[in-house]
């Protein structure tokens, strides 16, 4: 599960085509474009 949460009000954009790690955790003014992988 992908833990992607909110931080002083803004939450991560993650592109439908990003591959994020199962343990990964995306936090704030964040934005995953296409193809990005995050481990």
């Amino acid at each position: 599960m992908i833990v992607a949460s909110p931080f002083n009000g803004t939450t991560p954009i993650i592109h439908p085509t990003a591959f994020i790690a199962k343990d990964a955790v995306i936090i704030g003014d964040v934005e995953i474009a296409a193809y990005v992988s995050i481990w």
